[in-house]
């Protein structure tokens, strides 16, 4: 997928230029659901995996953010459900979630509420970025839990909330417009939901054509908007396509 091209005016010392720097548009590839084996779990991670692996077997493996700084596709800062914008290079703590990186659910803090493990955990211009292994459901006793895996592994379920201790910008924020200027995000667990705060927080492509209604449409080429259909089927990029060419 191209990055995204920006240009805009400044102004130094009573003096107008233009400036131009490039986003990184995150990719559709780095959402879905897909089967590995467990010969390539490995291969996939960057942290320690402790879980054992039976290597001939297929696990089901999701990934996608955890947590968005901006909306995805777009370099339009996101704001949560609670007004939090994480903001700034280094938001997320991880440190206790990659010592212990299993996956919740529903936040429960139940040794058999563990739908899986987090075997790859990073930090990115987009968000926190995972993927995690799904708990083969024949090992699993508790209904609930067999539920969500059964839910998440077929594409029911998609959702992600994190939990953890949140410190905000006491200067930036605005508590009177529900605007949270998140810079530390101190990471205790990550769990599966139905509904998660952040709405972006998925292990599926995210729509954010509603997000983004009544904010500036993204300048693409017809090649970039071509690449953009074929890797996603979203039509509005053809759109987006066509409405360009009649620009010119």
């Amino acid at each position: 997928m191209p990055n995204k091209l920006d240009f805009k005016t400044v102004e130094i010392e009573g003096k107008k230029y233009l400036e131009k720097s490039f986003t990184k548009v995150m990719a559709i590839a780095d959402y879905g659901r897909v089967l590995i084996k467990g010969s390539d779990v490995s291969r996939e991670a960057n942290l320690q995996i402790d879980f054992d692996i039976d290597q001939s077997k297929e696990y089901v493996m999701l990934k996608g953010f955890l947590n968005n700084k901006l909306i995805p596709g777009t370099n339009v800062p996101a704001k949560d459900s609670y007004g939090d914008v994480p903001t700034g290079a280094n938001v997320y703590d991880i440190a206790r979630l990659k010592s212990n990186p299993i996956a919740l659910c529903n936040h429960q803090n139940d040794a058999s509420m563990i739908a899986g493990n987090f075997i790859y955990l990073q930090e990115t211009a987009q968000g926190l970025q995972f993927k995690e292994i799904l708990r083969p459901l024949d090992e699993i006793f508790e209904d609930c839990t067999k539920d969500v895996v059964s839910a998440w592994a077929k594409g029911w379920g998609k959702a992600y909330s994190i939990g953890g201790r949140w410190l905000y910008d006491a200067e930036l924020s605005r508590p009177e417009d529900n605007y949270y200027v998140l810079v530390k995000a101190i990471l205790h667990e990550a769990s599966h939901v139905a509904i998660g705060a952040d709405q972006w927080a998925l292990s599926a492509a995210p729509d954010t054509s509603d997000a983004m209604k009544g904010k500036e449409a993204p300048s693409l080429t017809l090649d970039e908007a071509i690449d953009k259909f074929i890797e996603s089927k979203d039509t509005k990029f053809l759109d987006l396509a066509y409405a360009g060419q009649k620009g010119n």
